[in-house]
């Protein structure tokens, strides 16, 4: 079982939901699918694995795309002021 790299950083244990994970790479012929954040440098940072996944857990709860959209939209808005609260 893959554990979650995200809530690894933040002192749980969790397995990855992957595919149902919204930062979720899905994989093509040649390669596996993998994490969209796990590789991101800031991520020994557990203030910003906890921002991620509380944006994680905003995307899984949009009902509808709109919903989703705006939350990608708070996500950047947020990543282009530096900000992660």
């Amino acid at each position: 079982m893959r554990m979650c790299r995200l809530e690894e950083v933040v002192g749980r244990n969790g397995a990855c939901p992957e595919a149902q994970c919204p930062f979720w790479e899905p994989g093509g012929t040649a390669l596996g699918g993998r994490c969209g954040v796990e590789a991101v440098a800031a991520l020994q940072d557990p203030q910003v694995a906890e921002w991620l996944l509380q944006l994680r857990q905003r995307l899984e709860a949009a009902k509808t795309e709109a919903g989703s959209d705006d939350a990608w939209r708070q996500f950047a808005h947020a990543l282009n002021k530096g900000e992660s609260d």
